[in-house]
């Protein structure tokens, strides 16, 4: 798996808080994880803000994380590519929900994904 498609994911994981409220399913890249997904013997957490799929793909390698986000966001996804790394983040706000995909999307969170992507290009070139 590339190190770009790696670092996309870790730091984006590392945004996740812990605490009281909703569950959701957590993963990191593992085989178990992927799409599609079986929620059969799955690890869940509780948290404070929303779940979360991060799903991104860089040289025909996919990877899939799910967790809670940080902070609470409104239900949809967003999506960043540039001309190596793309990347999508879909939120939920109902327990176990990041099993799939919800197809809104909000345009400030589309430009973060895009400036991460594109930072995160530069810095492994650099």
């Amino acid at each position: 798996m590339s190190v770009t498609l790696w670092a996309f994911l870790l730091v984006t994981v590392a945004l996740v808080n812990s605490s009281e409220g909703l569950k959701c399913y957590s993963c990191l890249g593992d085989d178990k994880c992927n799409d599609p997904f079986s929620t059969s013997g799955a690890k869940t957490e509780t948290c404070s803000g929303s779940c979360q799929k991060i799903k991104g793909e860089s040289s025909g390698v996919q990877a899939v994380a799910r967790s809670c986000s940080l902070a609470k966001e409104k239900d949809g996804c967003i999506e960043g590519k540039d001309s190596s790394v793309k990347g999508t983040v879909c939120y939920c706000n109902t327990d176990l929900c990041n099993t799939g995909n919800t197809q809104l999307i909000s345009l400030p969170l589309t430009i973060a994904i895009g400036a991460f992507i594109t930072l995160m290009k530069f810095v492994m070139t650099h």
